[in-house]
Order: C-alpha cells, then sequence, then structure tokens
C-alpha cells in the first residue's frame, strides 16, 4: 500500500480545484506547537537516531511522524523534557496546542496526537 505524502481538504462547491497538503507542512506545524510548550527541552532530533531506533522501528524526523490512515491524521511527537514539570500536564498541553494550530493553519482536525516522552533532563 502506498502511502500518500499529501492530504487532500475536501473540495466545496464553489472551488475552482482541490487543495493538497504535504505532511511535511504538519511535521512543521506540529513540530513548533511542541517547542511552545514549557517543560519541553527538545525533539527526538536532540538524540542520537540510532538510539531512537533502538527503541522504535520506525524513522522519526525532527521528532514528528505523521501519518493519515482510515480514522484521518495521526501525529506523532517524541520529546525530551525538562525535570521538575509534571509529565501528563505537560504532554496533554502538547496535544492541546497541536491540536489548534494544526485546525487553526489548515481547518484540518488530527483524529490522533501522540507524544512520547523518551527522556528527562536534569
Amino acid at each position: 500500500m502506498a502511502v500518500s505524502k499529501y492530504y487532500q481538504i475536501s473540495e466545496t462547491s464553489n472551488a475552482i480545484g482541490s487543495t493538497l497538503i504535504h505532511t511535511n507542512v504538519f511535521r512543521v506545524i506540529a513540530h513548533n506547537a511542541t517547542m511552545e510548550v514549557e517543560g519541553v527541552a527538545r525533539m527526538l532530533d536532540g538524540v542520537s537516531q540510532n538510539i531512537a531506533d533502538s527503541f522504535n522501528q520506525k524513522k522519526h524526523r525532527h521528532g514528528v511522524e505523521v501519518e493519515f490512515d482510515e480514522n484521518g491524521l495521526v501525529i506523532d511527537v517524541y520529546v525530551s523534557l525538562k525535570a521538575g514539570h509534571a509529565i501528563n500536564a505537560v504532554a496533554e498541553k502538547i496535544q492541546s496546542n497541536i491540536h489548534q494550530m494544526v485546525y487553526h493553519m489548515t481547518a484540518v482536525k488530527p483524529a490522533e496526537i501522540y507524544v512520547h516522552v523518551v527522556n528527562i533532563e536534569f
């Protein structure tokens, strides 16, 4: 099964054509939304790719993985958090921030947003 790199926004009756959004757009939005959250030290790109690959077989570029499945847009973010912050509170804020930014910038509602805490930095 071929994986699409574009997300097509549903056509409206007054549109001349269709609008396609590349997955990199969603990656950049999710990355920026994550880095705005207090308590996030860095994204996975600061961790050795070999170490990250040993935990998961997927390749994670810049700490964000974007896929489209039968439910819609699925976003996985891989972060390192600063010590002293509640993991669940930071993760919920990341999810909320990504959801808001993706929706407001693209009119696409993410179906699922997963936050993977890879490390705690002291």
